[in-house]
């Protein structure tokens, strides 16, 4: 199994009988997502949810409803479902788009950044050189090519969008050197191989060979952003960048209409509904 897909929030109206169709929303959830700031959160996140879910039921022959989504010690989601177990999927979310990618196999990061809505650098090459720490010194070097601060900064993301990637699909919370992750011939060539570092606790000393790529999404709307943002701001796409152990899936990345578009039929199981007040939140429909 391989996926690669995105759903544009902005567009999504969920209703309780696709929620019920991609086997409800847990109470555990449910609490999580009524406690955040705002229903564009909220939906970004049980998109992401959902998403998972689909992709974990479909890898794992089973009904979503028996998919249970978990973390790890260190956050890196897995599924279970009837003694089984599945993990090679990730999920990340940007202003309006939620992307999730899945392999039969291996360790899977993605990332995704709206560069359209990046919060408005007012000093670029002054944001930069506070970075530099954090970057390869092949990577500083492909970031100063760039002509302009915008471009250097446009640079800049797609660099971090890969190193993202890498460390979600390590299962890592915080590397112990971003520098040691160079992303120079992803970002030119569009795919290559990523050697990790090993992090300086490990007892094992052992590197990870990761295949990585990073796509340009042509967004889904047109830009509703403030007049703050330039004219190139408002063309950007948006970065996907994927990060996995298997040969990585050459299926591009397929925008959804809903979460439960990739399911092939309904469930026959029962299933309790929502909570009012999460439908009431979400803005959902019957």
């Amino acid at each position: 199994m391989a996926a690669r897909w995105a759903l544009c929030v902005a567009r999504w109206q969920p209703t309780v009988k696709e929620l019920m169709c991609c086997g409800g929303v847990p109470l555990d959830v449910a609490q999580r997502l009524t406690a955040l700031a705002s229903p564009e959160d909220a939906k970004r996140s049980l998109a992401g949810f959902l998403m998972a879910r689909a992709a974990a039921g479909l890898a794992l022959g089973q009904d979503p409803a028996k998919v249970q989504l978990l973390r790890g010690r260190l956050g890196k989601p897995y599924a279970q479902a009837l003694g089984r177990t599945y993990s090679s999927f990730n999920w990340s979310h940007a202003g309006t788009a939620t992307v999730l990618a899945a392999e039969g196999w291996g360790r899977v990061g993605v990332d995704v950044m709206d560069l359209r809505r990046q919060p408005l650098v007012r000093c670029p090459d002054t944001f930069l050189r506070r970075m530099r720490r954090k970057l390869s010194r092949r990577e500083q070097q492909f970031i100063a090519a760039a002509t302009t601060p915008a471009a250097r900064l446009n640079r800049f993301h797609r660099v971090w969008a890969v190193k993202e990637a890498v460390v979600k699909a390590e299962g890592t919370s915080v590397m112990h050197d971003l520098s040691g992750i160079d992303t120079v011939d992803v970002l030119r060539s569009t795919s290559a191989c990523i050697e990790t570092p090993t992090p300086a606790n490990t007892i094992h000393q052992r590197r990870h060979r990761l295949h990585c790529t990073v796509l340009s999404l042509p967004p889904p709307l047109p830009s509703t952003l403030s007049s703050d943002h330039d004219s190139y701001s408002r063309a950007l796409p948006l970065i996907v960048a994927v990060a996995t152990e298997a040969t990585p899936s050459m299926k591009p990345v397929v925008w959804l209409e809903s979460p439960s578009q990739v399911l092939s039929s309904s469930l026959t199981m029962q299933i309790d509904p929502p909570s009012s007040q999460l439908l009431q939140m979400l803005g959902a429909t019957a």
